[in-house]
């Protein structure tokens, strides 16, 4: 067990589904226990909670690492449940940044929680972790984007949870380029793809054609900049987001990424395809962080009605990236 890797999860909110997920997983060892440990940094109560639902004859819950189990936690304690997550960031990126994990994987968390708990204001989970990561790596701002991953469809976002209104605003060539950069660097560094080809959809519909300046204006002139820098990528673009999704088999697909400057333009085809197997992969910063691709599900939560999948598949993503 010691040559394994080591792989933290953070359930998310005590009051989602994460901490019913993550027993889940657990209660299913033989999924991954012959390739990782797992450190569950966490509400150690909730958790416990979650896994005497699972499995009620596990009464004896040992907070210390089991050669037989493969896991152990890490208890987080809070006044509230915004608290507790972000808390468990903290020391998950601690962790990590000690060389004490390979990879972090992430259940889901709720900002309103987080303002609940008066948590310091961030724009969701993805920003708290760059934070983090300044704070342990280096004092050059670290600037991530949010991928994700289904089969062989990549998806890469330009713009995260910003209003569709403010999209165009949002978008510029300097932010663009960098995740363009970012995403070139996966694929041909860490996914040792020799020639990877990336599609680019139209801001506007057909592609800017018919009215709308991003595309001459932000998108290509980014595109032309990082082509420079990665000769080997091939790009593809502006396109027409419908036209291009149009027969998609995310088994074989016609690009080896797809990069969509909003939200909904990228994340409905990936859902609708993917459904719980869609992975969020986060690039730019300096460490691997996989999630599952779904919130809190407070409604549910307890109910014995929460998938584990998604939690799975962003554990395996993580596991093939290592």
């Amino acid at each position: 067990m010691a040559l394994l890797p080591t792989i933290v999860i953070t359930p998310g909110d005590t009051t989602g589904i994460g901490p019913e997920i993550t027993a889940k997983l657990l209660c299913q060892p033989s999924r991954w226990h012959h390739r990782c440990q797992i450190v569950v940094i966490g509400s150690h109560d909730a958790l416990q909670r979650a896994l005497y639902k699972e499995d009620p004859k596990n009464t004896q819950f040992d907070r210390r690492a089991s050669a037989q189990t493969g896991w152990q936690i890490i208890d987080i304690v809070g006044e509230a449940p915004g608290e507790i997550s972000y808390r468990a960031l903290e020391r998950a990126v601690l962790e990590i940044a000690s060389r004490r994990a390979a990879a972090l994987v992430t259940g889901p968390i709720s900002k309103l929680r987080l303002e609940q708990a008066l948590m310091p204001l961030t724009s969701g989970h993805t920003e708290i972790l760059a934070a983090q990561a300044k704070n342990h790596y280096s004092s050059e701002p670290c600037i991530p984007n949010m991928a994700f991953v289904y089969e062989q469809f990549r998806l890469l976002l330009l713009t995260r949870h910003v209003p569709l209104s403010k999209v165009s605003t949002t978008l510029n060539i300097p932010d663009v380029s960098e995740a363009l950069r970012q995403l070139c660097y996966w694929l041909t560094q860490k996914l040792n793809l020799q020639a990877p080809t990336v599609a680019i959809l139209g801001v506007n519909p057909h592609g800017g054609e018919i009215g709308g300046h991003e595309e001459r204006n932000i998108l290509l002139p980014a595109m032309a900049t990082v082509e420079a820098e990665f000769p080997q990528v091939v790009f593809s673009g502006p396109l027409a987001a419908d036209a291009a999704f149009r027969g998609f088999n995310p088994k074989n697909p016609p690009w080896d990424a797809i990069v969509a400057p909003a939200h909904d333009q990228g994340l409905i085809p990936m859902k609708l395809l993917g459904g719980l197997q869609a992975v969020q992969v986060t690039l730019g910063l300096p460490f691997i962080r996989t999630s599952v691709s779904h919130g809190t599900a407070e409604d549910i939560a307890g109910k014995g009605q929460a998938d584990a999948e998604s939690l799975f598949a962003a554990l395996e993503v993580a596991l093939a990236m290592i």
